[in-house]
């Protein structure tokens, strides 16, 4: 339905994949947090719905992670960071600050959507409006029609 309309247009597939990746960064630091493993939190991500590629993406990684490789280079090369991202992650793991490194992962991709939303409602906003004034105007004028058919036949040339 309308997800499927959403991932086949080439404007809103990164924002919406910025929400995905916000949902799953943020659900990965609190399972992390709370004492899930990284390869149970993965499990545990993949019953998220977020969508076919994230999905394929999560296994990929997942099964990088359980060869061996590390956390960062798994990730990236599933496709779920950018560079900025491995990085992070990568000093997290080092330091020990891993559950954070994912939350601020998650505050960057939900940051990134809201400011897409609050931009698109300031284009959306003023475009409502004016269709609803049109309406507006169209109804007022549909209905004076009639009045103005039968002021125009009293006064017609018969008198």
């Amino acid at each position: 339905g309308a997800l499927r309309v959403v991932d086949s247009s080439a404007f809103l597939r990164p924002q919406v994949e910025h929400f995905r990746l916000a949902k799953l960064y943020q659900s990965l630091a609190l399972m992390f947090r709370g004492g899930y493993t990284f390869d149970e939190a993965l499990q545990v991500c993949l019953g998220l719905g977020l969508g076919e590629r994230l999905q394929r993406s999560l296994t990929r990684a997942r099964d990088d992670i359980a060869r061996g490789r590390g956390v960062d280079e798994a990730l990236r090369d599933a496709g779920l960071t950018d560079s900025v991202t491995a990085r992070m992650i990568a000093a997290g793991s080092r330091s020990g600050q891993f559950d954070s490194v994912l939350a601020v992962v998650a505050e960057r991709h939900a940051t990134a959507f809201s400011t897409f939303i609050e931009r698109a409602t300031r284009l959306v906003e003023p475009l409502l409006l004016l269709v609803v004034a049109l309406l507006v105007g169209s109804i007022v004028v549909l209905m004076y029609m009639p009045i103005f058919d039968i002021a125009s036949g009293l006064g017609g040339p018969g008198r």
